[in-house]
């Protein structure tokens, strides 16, 4: 988990002002999508606006969830794409441990001057501002929660950050 110093650190980023993306891996599963939304949803009843990328269209099994539809597909959007993330201040990434698992996003993301936030359960992390790894955590969703529990802002869950999240757990679990 983050450290208490890097959790105030990160809660003073998310502000208003602040132009956050999510970003998710090359043919994102349901722990990318879920965990991407579950994180959307959240930052949203925080009065937030973010943007979902993710490099490659996503399952159609996977679009039942709230909000789905707002979620970027650079292959289908690449200047939509390319534009959040030239502007934005934070990037979340989530549900990958390198530049090379997002395609074209990653080109972008080692250039962005944006605060980069690692969240995944993936082994052997790459460099970021802020990281949040753990390998015996099985789905980067439920790690997406215990970020949330470490803002202390637990009662922003509501029904839609809990399906997002616990698809997200399901489906990298079984």
């Amino acid at each position: 988990m983050f450290t208490d110093k890097e959790i105030s650190e990160i809660k003073n980023l998310l502000t208003p002002d602040k132009n956050i993306v999510i970003i998710s891996h090359q043919n994102p599963d349901g722990d990318a999508i879920g965990s991407s939304l579950g994180l959307y949803h959240f930052l949203k009843n925080k009065g937030l606006e973010s943007t979902i990328l993710v490099p490659n269209d996503f399952p159609k099994f996977l679009k039942w969830m709230p909000d789905a539809k707002k979620v970027v597909i650079a292959d289908y959007k690449r200047k939509k794409a390319g534009e959040a993330i030239y502007n934005a201040n934070v990037i979340f990434c989530l549900d990958f441990n390198s530049a090379a698992r997002i395609g074209i996003l990653g080109d972008w993301l080692t250039k962005s001057w944006a605060t980069k936030i690692l969240i995944d359960h993936h082994q052997q992390p790459e460099d970021f501002d802020y990281i949040y790894s753990d390998v015996t955590i099985p789905a980067t969703s439920q790690m997406v929660y215990h970020f949330i529990e470490a803002l202390g802002e637990e009662n922003l869950v509501d029904e839609n950050v809990a399906s997002c999240l616990y698809t997200g757990i399901m489906t990298d679990t079984g």
